[in-house]
């Protein structure tokens, strides 16, 4: 069965097709949620122990160092497995950075 959108076939249903709301491969977008709630926690301890504002700059450089990191990454065809190892640990330090944030 086939609608028309704006002029252009659009399939309704496609037998044996499915459909993914997110495309593989991106799991290590998702693995920044793991290390929030840790974050939460120590930035929280930190915070009362040596004051908020110095905490957030210290996870704000966390955040943007890890974000620079991202982009200067290898490839996985260039560099295999250790970008890839490397891209989790960058994630990782950012979902931390990011539960530090919340505090």
């Amino acid at each position: 069965m086939t609608a028309y959108v704006l002029g252009l076939p659009v399939p309704l249903d496609v037998p044996g097709t499915v459909y993914n709301v997110q495309p593989p491969g991106n799991e290590p977008a998702r693995l920044g949620l793991v290390l929030r709630p840790l974050g939460g926690i120590i930035g929280g301890y930190l915070g009362d122990r040596i004051g908020r504002k110095p905490v957030l700059v210290g996870s704000l450089l966390l955040m943007g160092l890890a974000t620079v990191l991202i982009g200067c990454l290898p490839t996985y065809g260039t560099a295999g497995y250790l970008g890839l190892s490397l891209l989790v640990l960058c994630r990782l330090l950012q979902g931390f950075s990011a539960g530090v944030e919340r505090t």
